[in-house]
């Protein structure tokens, strides 16, 4: 079996598989405070 990432395209949005690329934004999002609930203050 041989197993590779796929992307899934449609009309208006791509879904990439995620990579090492992607570890400083996500990190930055993650370790960001968290928003308050209800969305702004």
């Amino acid at each position: 079996m041989n197993i590779q990432p796929v992307r899934l395209v449609g009309p208006t949005i791509r879904l990439d598989p995620m990579t090492k690329a992607h570890a400083a934004a996500l990190a930055k999002v993650g370790l960001a405070p968290a928003a308050p609930p209800g969305g702004q203050p």
